[in-house]
């Protein structure tokens, strides 16, 4: 998403029975995203509704080739998404600051 231009830049990191991780420095700003392999067809998971937003600490569902998911940081620091499987029908992420 915005946090990388809408490249590859940012991987996620297996870490084990179905959840993966990256973190990331962001600076107080909105943001939007999705969760996406490469080809945006083998993975690609976005927002449930119309206007999907993801809120710091909250566990938030995702839907296979959702919405962009809108994110507001109020304050600059690390963040960890965590994506949180591993069945592929029930999807989330949590997003914590450090």
């Amino acid at each position: 998403g915005t946090l990388n231009g809408w490249g590859i830049t940012y991987e996620l990191s297996y870490q084990g029975k179905g959840i993966y991780t990256f973190t990331k420095t962001l600076s107080a700003a909105s943001y939007e995203f999705k969760v996406a392999s490469e080809d945006w067809s083998t993975v690609d998971y976005g927002g449930t509704g119309e206007a999907p937003l993801a809120t710091v600490g909250q566990l938030t569902s995702l839907e296979a080739i959702g919405a962009n998911i809108a994110l507001n940081i109020t304050e600059q620091g690390n963040y960890t998404f965590k994506v949180i499987g591993p069945d592929r029908e029930n999807v989330s992420i949590l997003i914590d600051k450090q």
